[in-house]
């Protein structure tokens, strides 16, 4: 899960909400918490059976408790797993997103790869 923190000034300020989320969900199946301080961004990993119980909103509510404003970040590649599928190669990416292209390109054709006619 990734978030976008606003209010962090410091080095200080991102190991107080890195110790505060350790402290609240180590034990429930948190495993890592990274703090990006340049681009005010926050990586949680979360073992996938204790999903459920580390949720985005309790996250949330434990940085806002300690004085931060921060929300998910949704990037390009969560909108779009259909077509770029991590951990495989640029070339598969670039070759699967070509063909997805195609596709709805021959879709709006009215007589496949032909003429509009």
């Amino acid at each position: 899960m990734n978030f976008v923190i606003e209010g962090m000034t410091c080095v200080g300020c991102s190991s107080s909400i890195e110790n505060a989320l350790r402290e609240a969900f180590t034990d429930k199946g948190m495993t890592e918490c990274k703090i990006m301080l340049l681009t005010h961004k926050m990586k949680v990993l979360v073992l996938k059976s204790q999903k459920d119980v580390v949720t985005p909103e309790k996250i949330i509510d434990e940085v806002e408790s300690i004085g931060f404003e921060v929300s998910l970040f949704i990037s390009f590649f969560n909108v779009l797993p259909s077509i770029f599928h991590i951990g495989k190669t640029t070339k598969h990416r670039r070759s699967r997103f070509r063909q997805v292209q195609r596709e709805s390109h021959d879709k709006q054709r009215p007589n496949g790869r032909g003429s509009f006619r």
